[in-house]
C-alpha cells in the first residue's frame, strides 16, 4: 500500500477541534524540553536504524516506512564519510544547519538561551510544481548542538505545516545526527536519522493531497540534505586550500 493511502486510512475518523494557536514562546519552549529528552536517546535510535556500526562506508538514503497503531512513520537513515578533519566539519555542518537558504518569510527566534548552540527559527517553502501548481508550507525548527569528548551530536525537531492545496497537512519531524572522527583512517563520519510522522489536521484526507504533500516533503529533504553536504564541503574546502596558501 502506497504511503497516502496509509496516510489518508489512519486519518478517517479523526476529530478535529478548534482552539488558540499557542505563542511562539510556548512552541519553542515545547520543543526545546522535547530535544533534551531526544537527546538521551541517540544511541538507542541508531543501535536500531540499521546502519552498520563497524562501517564508515558512506551509504544513500534509507527510507522505511512503518505502520503503527496510531499511524505511519517515516524514517531515513544515511551515513557520510568527510574527507575532512573532525573539527572543521563540525563547524561547517553546524553553521549549514542553519538552512540559510531557507530565507521566504524566515523569523529567527531571539529569546534563545544559548544561541551559541541552539537554532530556533521558521520559515515557509514555496515550489512550483511541472504542471503550474505551487504548493507551499510553513516550517518551524529547533536544533541543538552537544558537543562530547568524541563526537558531536545534533538533534532537532520541526513542524511542516501545508498551505494551500495541502492545507490541513501536517508532519512532525525529529532528527539525530551524530559525527565523530573516523576510527579506521583519516576523515570524519557523519550519521543521520530522521523520523517523520504524519500528524494531519483535516478528519479525512484525499489520498491524492496526501501523495502530493508528502512528495513535497522528500524534495525538502533532498535540497537540504544537497545544500548542507555540499555546503559544508565548500567551505571546508576553501579553508584546506587558505590554509595550503597560507
Amino acid at each position: 500500500m502506497k504511503l497516502s493511502a496509509l496516510i489518508a486510512a489512519h486519518s478517517r475518523g479523526g476529530h478535529v477541534e478548534f482552539f488558540l494557536e499557542p505563542s511562539d514562546d510556548l512552541l519553542y519552549a515545547m520543543d526545546m524540553r522535547d530535544i533534551s529528552a531526544l537527546y538521551k536517546l541517540t544511541d538507542e535510535v541508531f543501535s536500531a536504524s540499521g546502519l552498520d556500526p563497524k562501517s564508515a562506508d558512506t551509504t544513500a538514503f534509507q527510507r522505511t516506512v512503518t505502520k503503527r497503531a496510531g499511524g505511519v512513520s517515516v524514517q531515513f537513515v544515511r551515513r557520510q564519510h568527510m574527507l575532512f578533519n573532525y573539527e572543521d566539519t563540525c563547524q561547517a555542518t553546524w553553521l549549514l544547519s542553519h538552512l540559510f537558504h531557507r530565507q521566504e518569510d524566515r523569523v529567527d527566534y531571539p529569546a534563545i538561551q544559548d544561541p551559541v548552540n541552539t537554532i530556533a527559527t521558521k520559515f515557509r517553502i514555496t515550489k512550483r510544481l511541472p504542471d503550474g501548481e505551487q504548493l507551499s508550507l510553513k516550517e518551524r525548527i529547533v536544533a541543538c548542538r552537544f558537543v562530547e569528548r568524541e563526537r558531536t551530536v545534533l538533534v532537532w525537531k520541526a513542524t511542516l505545516t501545508g498551505e494551500g492545496s495541502c492545507a490541513g497537512m501536517q508532519t512532525d519531524e525529529t532528527g539525530w545526527s551524530v559525527i565523530r572522527p573516523s576510527a579506521t583512517g583519516s576523515g570524519t563520519i557523519m550519521e543521520g536519522c530522521m523520523r517523520q510522522d504524519p500528524a494531519h489536521l483535516h478528519t479525512i484526507v484525499d489520498p491524492a493531497v496526501a501523495n502530493r504533500f508528502d512528495k513535497f516533503l522528500q524534495s525538502i529533504i533532498q535540497e537540504n540534505s544537497q545544500e548542507i553536504t555540499n555546503g559544508a564541503k565548500a567551505v571546508l574546502l576553501e579553508n584546506m586550500l587558505s590554509g595550503i596558501c597560507a
